[in-house]
C-alpha cells in the first residue's frame, strides 16, 4: 500500500526542486522557476520568501534594454558556504576538493602519507591540513563534508570495512572530522556507490531507471541503482561483481577481481611470457599496466589473446548481471580510461551476440562520462541534497 504524502512532504519536495533549479540555472525569475517545476507561482513565492528570510537566496535586479521596471531574479547567496569532498581510497596519496554550491571547484590539495607514522596519524594530519588550508583561503561556512572510502561504511559503528587498505578499518573517521570541523552534515560511503550516484546525475528524475556501475582499477567493484536509488542489500555488499567466482575447480576459488583488476592483468601477462619462454624486453618487476596497454595496441599476439580472454571473462559476469537486475544502463569506469573504452567495445559486442534476437531486451553499455574522480562528484551530490533538506 502506498504511503500518503502530507502537505509537508510536498512542500519539502518543492523546496528541494526550487533550490536545485536555482543552482542549475542562475538568475531565474519566480515565473521561470514555476514553469520549470510545473508548480504555481504562489507556491514558488511562499517558499522563496522563506529562503530569502533565511539568507539562502538573494534577489537582484537585471539590467535590460526594455524601458520600464527592471525584472527581479534569484540566485544563491554568495556567502552561503562550501562543501569539502575527500578521497581516502589510496593508502599513499590522499586528496580533497572544495566546491561551491554551483559545483565549481574552488580549491584542491594532495597529501602524501608519511611512512614513519601510522595510517591513523596520517589521516588526522591530512584532516588538519585541509582545515588549515581552507581557513587560509578564507573558505568559511562549511555546509558539509563528503568522503569516499574503498569499502563499506557502518555509520552506527563509525567504521569502515574493506580489504584494500585494512589500516582504515580501525579509524573512527566521523569522530576525526567532527573534532576538526563544526559540521554535522557528513557523508561517508563506498567509492563505487558514490560514483554510481554521480553517473545518474542528469537523468530524467520522472522516469524510473536502473543502472549498474562497474569499476576496474586496483580492484574490481560495482554498485546498483534501482529506480534511481542505491541498492545496498542486507549487508551492504550488493553489486560487488569482483567477488564473483570465475573458477571453482578444486580449491582454487578464483574470483573475478583476481583476473580482471589492473594488477592481476599485469601479473597474468608476466606469467604468460614466462610460460612461453619469451622476453618482456625489460625487468618483469618494472612492467606496469601502461606497458601492457602499449603491447596490446601494438598487436602483440600473446598480450592481445590474453587481454581478450580476460575481457571475455568479465563479459560473462556482466551478462549474468544483466539477467539478474535487468538494468537500462551499464556504466564502465576504469583508472585507465583507454582500457575502459576497450572494455566497453568488447562488452557491447559480446552481450549483443549472446542475447536471443527473439527476446526484446533494451540496455546500454557506456564508458563513464567523467574524466575526474566521479566518487567525489557523487559525494558532493549527497552532501548538497542533505544540506537542502535541512533548510
Amino acid at each position: 500500500m502506498l504511503e500518503k504524502m502530507t502537505v509537508r512532504d510536498v512542500r519539502n519536495i518543492n523546496k528541494i526542486n526550487i533550490i536545485k533549479t536555482i543552482i542549475s540555472n542562475r538568475d531565474l525569475s519566480r515565473n521561470d522557476i514555476a514553469g520549470i517545476n510545473n508548480i504555481s507561482v504562489m507556491t514558488v513565492k511562499n517558499i522563496v520568501d522563506d529562503l530569502l528570510r533565511k539568507n539562502v537566496i538573494v534577489e537582484k535586479k537585471v539590467d535590460t534594454s526594455i524601458v520600464g521596471r527592471k525584472p527581479t531574479v534569484l540566485k544563491i547567496a554568495d556567502s552561503i558556504g562550501y562543501i569539502i569532498t575527500i578521497d581516502l581510497t589510496s593508502s599513499s596519496f590522499l586528496y580533497y576538493v572544495v566546491y561551491d554550491v554551483y559545483k565549481n571547484k574552488v580549491k584542491k590539495g594532495f597529501y602524501r602519507c608519511k611512512k614513519d607514522i601510522s595510517f591513523s596519524e596520517n589521516i588526522i594530519s591530512f584532516v588538519r591540513t585541509i582545515k588549515s588550508e581552507v581557513e587560509q583561503s578564507d573558505i568559511l561556512n562549511i555546509l558539509g563534508i563528503g568522503i569516499s572510502v574503498p569499502g563499506i561504511y557502518k555509520d552506527e559503528e563509525d567504521r569502515i570495512y574493506n580489504e584494500l587498505n585494512k589500516d582504515l578499518n580501525n579509524i573512527k573517521l566521523k569522530k576525526i572530522i567532527k573534532e576538526n570541523f563544526e559540521v554535522n552534515n557528513i557523508v561517508i560511503d563506498h567509492d563505487v556507490k558514490l560514483a554510481a550516484i554521480a553517473e545518474a546525475i542528469g537523468f530524467n528524475s520522472e522516469i524510473p531507471y536502473d543502472l549498474y556501475y562497474l569499476y576496474i582499477g586496483e580492484g574490481v567493484g560495482g554498485a546498483i541503482l534501482l529506480k534511481g536509488e542505491i541498492y545496498n542489500g542486507h549487508n551492504e555488499i550488493a553489486g560487488d561483481i569482483g567477488q564473483l567466482f570465475v573458477d571453482c575447480s578444486s580449491n582454487n576459488r578464483q574470483k573475478l577481481e583476481d583476473v580482471v583488476s589492473c594488477p592481476a592483468i599485469v601479473e597474468g601477462v608476466k606469467r604468460k611470457f614466462n610460460e612461453n619462454g619469451l622476453d618482456l624486453g625489460k625487468n618483469s618487476n618494472e612492467l606496469d599496466f601502461d606497458d601492457v596497454l602499449k603491447m596490446y595496441k601494438a598487436g602483440d599476439r600473446l598480450v592481445v589473446d590474453y587481454l581478450d580472454n580476460v575481457i571475455t571473462c568479465l563479459a560473462r559476469a556482466v551478462f549474468n548481471i544483466i539477467w539478474l537486475i535487468n538494468p537500462s544502463k551499464i556504466v564502465v569506469d576504469c583508472s585507465y580510461k583507454e582500457f575502459g573504452a576497450i572494455v566497453v567495445d568488447k562488452l557491447n559486442s559480446f552481450v549483443t551476440k549472446m542475447f536471443d534476437s527473439n527476446i526484446p531486451i533494451d540496455f546500454e553499455v557506456n564508458l563513464s562520462k567523467y574524466d575526474e574522480n566521479s566518487a567525489l562528484i557523487g559525494a558532493l551530490e549527497l552532501v548538497t541534497n542533505r544540506w537542502i533538506e535541512s533548510l
